[in-house]
């Protein structure tokens, strides 16, 4: 019996299924296969008799679903690979975590233009460097995070370019050596819970415009209870205003004055703040001349975060690195 199927969603297509009472299986998926091939819609029906004496083919297309998922695969692969070649003039280059505490890829991000250029999938020396060197040409700056591979391999690939240290980051070990001093003050201090040392990270941490007339009240308590306490704090204070207020041509001589007044500070850890000051001065000296930041490579890496948790993961890196460039 000849029956002609008009799909509902494509009118122009008609499928044509050749059936006998007498039919095998195997036969039904001979023309579930044949409409599929067709480009038919996901839900393709073999009509049978009642009577028949096999179960009708009534399930979703198979074929025709992987067809249009590998067919979206190569359009998003030749979408990337048709991309002009780049010319950043300010780089964004940072690492994240991949699978936390064994795997870290890098990413590489236009800050003007505000997009994902490229994802390496090590943060290794050696193929960040070689990675950078396509970009020689145009790069005036590249923010980094004060990892000494990414200096090492910006310094090969990109001589002419000037690095700047991430703003971010180097508050954070400002941040990092006064939270230290409070945990040993703290420790040397006996008494019970109810001492105002306890529970004073987030006072000590928060910029001290930010704080109300209450906490700087608490705030006075705190660091009337130990000089070095009182040092770590004027350290993180006196590092925000200084890239608050500098300017291109202060810049160096004021970072300077600050790593002498912390070498002279006599608390371990503002030296050992001042020590990491020094191998990068010229870096933190270069925010102030180029003014950028890796603030959007962060958030670009919130997004990739986002992008591997709703697929629970990736086992292909190629497959992560594409979806990446078309998502971001």
């Amino acid at each position: 019996m000849v029956e002609s199927v008009r799909n509902t969603h494509r009118p122009a297509l008609r499928i044509a299924l050749v059936r006998s009472r007498h039919s095998t299986k195997s036969s039904t998926t001979a023309w579930t296969l044949a409409a599929c091939r067709a480009n038919c819609p996901p839900l393709v029906r073999a009509f049978s008799s009642p009577s028949s004496s096999h179960r009708p083919c009534c399930r979703p297309c198979r074929w025709s679903s992987r067809h249009r998922f590998h067919t979206r695969a190569a359009s998003r692969r030749r979408e990337v690979q048709s991309r002009p070649q780049p010319k950043p003039k300010f780089l964004g280059v940072d690492e994240f975590a991949a699978k936390r505490g064994q795997v870290y890829n890098t990413v590489f991000v236009d800050l003007e233009e505000r997009r994902i250029l490229d994802v390496v999938e090590t943060r290794e020396k050696k193929p960040v460097r070689e990675h950078l060197k396509q970009y020689e040409k145009s790069v005036q700056a590249v923010c980094i995070d004060l990892n000494e591979a990414f200096r090492q391999a910006v310094r090969q690939a990109l001589p002419e370019a000037e690095i700047v240290a991430d703003k971010f980051h180097v508050i954070r070990l400002a941040n990092y050596a006064l939270n230290a001093v409070r945990k040993r003050v703290r420790r040397q201090i006996k008494g019970d819970r109810t001492h105002p040392i306890f529970r004073s990270r987030s006072v000590l941490l928060r910029n001290f415009e930010d704080l109300s007339s209450s906490q700087r009240k608490r705030l006075s308590q705190l660091l009337a209870l130990s000089p070095e306490l009182r040092a770590a704090y004027a350290a993180k204070e006196r590092l925000r205003r200084w890239y608050n207020t500098s300017t291109t041509e202060n810049s160096s001589h004021r970072l300077a004055q600050l790593i002498s007044w912390l070498l002279a500070s006599g608390v371990p850890e503002l030296k050992h703040l001042a020590t990491t000051f020094l191998r990068w001065q010229r870096e933190l000296a270069n925010y102030h001349r180029y003014r950028i930041s890796n603030s959007i490579t962060e958030g670009l890496n919130n997004k990739i975060k986002v992008i591997k948790r709703q697929a629970y993961g990736f086992r292909s890196f190629e497959n992560f690195r594409r979806k990446i460039l078309l998502a971001a």
